[in-house]
C-alpha cells in the first residue's frame, strides 16, 4: 500500500512539473538558453541568434511523430517568408533516442533547411513545453508563446503574424 502511494505521490509530481514546463516562461523576460548538437554535427546556442535574428523555437517528438512531421513541413513550406520577417526556425526534438540518424531522417522525411536539434528527455529544455512554439526576439527576450496540442500545433501563418510585430 505504502509503495502505491508512494509511486502515486512521484507520478503526481512528475506530471505536475510537466504541466509547468512553460509556466515560468514570461513574456518580455529572457529566453533560457541552451547548447544542442545539431543534424549538421555541430552545437546550436541560442543566444548565438541574439541581436541577429528572431528565433521561432518549435518542440517536436522525433522522427516517428507523424504530427511533427507534417508541422515540420508546413513550416519549411513558409521558411522563405519566415526569414523575410528576420526570423529563423530552430526545431528541438525531445524523444529522438536516435540521435544524429534520427535527426538525418527528420531532415530527409520534412527536407527542412533550418536547425534540427536533440535533446532527448528535455535534459537542457525543460523551460519549454512540450509541442510548444516559442519566438524569441532579437534581444533574447520571449516574445510570444503557445503550448499547442499534440494535433494541433501553432500554424506557419501564426508565427508570421507574430514576426511582423518586430520587423
Amino acid at each position: 500500500m505504502k509503495l502505491w502511494l508512494s509511486l502515486g505521490l512521484v507520478c503526481g509530481m512528475l506530471i505536475s512539473t510537466q504541466l509547468l514546463y512553460a509556466a515560468d516562461l514570461a513574456i518580455g523576460k529572457p529566453a533560457p538558453d541552451f547548447t544542442l548538437p545539431g543534424v549538421d554535427g555541430q552545437d546550436h546556442k541560442l543566444s548565438d541568434w541574439q541581436g541577429k535574428k528572431n528565433v521561432v523555437i518549435v518542440i517536436s517528438r522525433a522522427n516517428w511523430c507523424p504530427y511533427c512531421m507534417a508541422h515540420i513541413k508546413a513550416i519549411q513550406a513558409q521558411y522563405a517568408a519566415i526569414k523575410d520577417l528576420n526570423g529563423e526556425v530552430v526545431v528541438i526534438f525531445r524523444e529522438e533516442k536516435d540521435g544524429q540518424a534520427g535527426l538525418e531522417k527528420s531532415k530527409k522525411t520534412t527536407k527542412a533547411e533550418f536547425p534540427l536539434l536533440n535533446d532527448v528527455e528535455a535534459a537542457k529544455t525543460a523551460d519549454y513545453k512540450q509541442y510548444g512554439v516559442y519566438i524569441v526576439d532579437t534581444q533574447g527576450n520571449l516574445a510570444f508563446k503557445d503550448a499547442g496540442i499534440k494535433t494541433k500545433r501553432v500554424s506557419p501563418e501564426t508565427i508570421m503574424a507574430e514576426l511582423k510585430k518586430w520587423k
